[in-house]
């Protein structure tokens, strides 16, 4: 009579959950791994903080961040700044899902500085990494410590709303986010889902309102991905300003990452038409290309 009555106060979902043997197992697996992803994090982050703590070098004599979005131009401007021979780069340092957060992003942030085989170490924050994966509440008073303890920030912006929402649905359909000419692969034809770019749109667009909040006040030089980084004849000079503001001599630049998009957006995105007729009601309209070859 008790276990009758126990089960009929359970919910629905969790009498199904438990009723089938098989949902039972997904749900307790998932939260077994959960469990696992956040034990090698904080592992992963104890073992960095570590190594630094016992390095005698201690920090290195420059450090700086990528502040910006993705499909931004991120990888390659790392990549470019990362080809001096007196900096070391790294990636999305915060890119941590919200079951594997860090316990101390900033202890974190340091010891990998600290760790850097060269003079300058550089690497890339998102504001929604900051702020989503690692709670980081007060992502402006985060920059302004950092600025405290030597660190410099370098803000990248792509001021094309449609072309940076439709870069990363182009990567998530493809299933590749970067293109090397080691591992390039041909763009062919692609559906994109009009409600899933619009997602994106709202979200990189608050995105850039956050940006601008967060940066008032901090110092910075500001890398365009339009003006600076589309043209590759456009990308010494661009690393020029970029490492004079760092203090670093200026050395010739390499990267051997290609872009994935081209220029007009019909030859890859075969529902072309349907986008633009979903885009051309909404808040965004005014981001569509005049003519096809934006």
């Amino acid at each position: 009579m008790r276990a009758r009555q126990r089960r009929e106060n359970v919910g629905p979902l969790r009498a199904f959950v438990r009723e089938v043997p098989p949902m039972r197992l997904a749900t307790i697996t998932t939260f077994h791994a959960a469990k696992r992803v956040a034990t090698v994090t904080h592992l992963r982050e104890g073992w960095v903080s570590a190594r630094a703590a016992l390095r005698p070098e201690g920090t290195p004599q420059g450090k700086f961040v990528v502040f910006g979005q993705g499909r931004s131009g991120s990888s390659l401007l790392l990549d470019l700044i990362g080809s001096h021979p007196d900096v070391y780069v790294e990636a999305e340092i915060f890119h941590r899902g919200a079951h594997s957060r860090l316990i101390s992003p900033w202890r974190y942030l340091n010891a990998r500085a600290a760790l850097s085989p060269r003079p300058t170490y550089g690497c890339q924050l998102k504001i929604y990494q900051m702020k989503d994966d690692q709670g980081i509440g007060d992502v402006h008073g985060f920059l302004n410590d950092m600025l405290g303890v030597g660190w410099k920030v370098v803000f990248l912006t792509r001021r094309d709303l449609f072309r940076k929402a439709l870069s990363l649905v182009v990567a998530e359909a493809r299933g590749q986010f970067l293109d090397r000419r080691s591992n390039s692969r041909s763009l062919e034809s692609i559906r994109i889902e009009p409600e899933r770019l619009l997602e994106v749109m709202r979200e990189r667009a608050a995105a850039d309102e956050a940006e601008k909040s967060v940066l008032e006040g901090i110092p910075h030089v500001t890398v365009t991905y339009e003006a600076d980084l589309l043209d590759a004849s456009r990308h010494q000079a661009t690393c020029d300003r970029v490492l004079s503001y760092l203090g670093l001599d200026p050395v010739r630049v390499e990267t051997d990452f290609v872009r994935t998009g081209r220029n007009r957006v019909s030859n890859y995105v075969e529902n072309y038409d349907e986008l633009c007729a979903a885009l051309g009601g909404t808040e965004f309209a005014s981001y569509l290309p005049e003519t096809e070859t934006a």
